[in-house]
């Protein structure tokens, strides 16, 4: 009698189906040292019983874990150009983890920036100028 019972407990319980894994990648698509990483979800993870999905991010940064960034975004203060940077993205349906997605990108150099100023601010036509 008590096999019974506990097997027909076992075959009345609800099957929690792990979410499906997100399709993602990280913007911008060249990112440059100036740039903060942020992933991007082009495909959000399912789940089929409806339930929400949240998402846990593990950053690595040239293979390596970061496990201070646990965050959608790493920001430029935390990146150099050649850095190889990938995102694993977990959802989770508040039960069970699905399968995670991932994406990668590179760093790239960034354009340096120039600034010019001409002096005199107000030259006549016979001054010299300054650049």
């Amino acid at each position: 009698m008590f096999v019974a019972v506990v097997l027909l407990a076992a075959a009345c319980s609800p099957i929690n189906n792990p979410p499906g894994a997100p399709e993602v990648s990280i913007g911008p698509t060249e990112p440059g040292a100036d740039d903060d990483l942020v992933v991007v979800i082009l495909a959000e993870s399912t789940d089929l019983e409806g339930d929400r999905v949240t998402y846990r991010y593990t950053w690595m940064q040239g293979g390596l874990p970061r496990t201070d960034l646990t965050g959608d975004t790493v920001p430029a203060s935390e990146t150099a150009k050649g850095e190889t940077w990938e995102v694993v993205v977990t959802p989770n349906d508040g039960e069970i983890d699905g399968r995670s997605g991932s994406a990668t990108t590179t760093v790239v150099n960034t354009a340096p920036v120039a600034s010019v100023s001409i002096e005199p601010i107000d030259p006549a036509s016979t001054d010299p100028l300054l650049a």
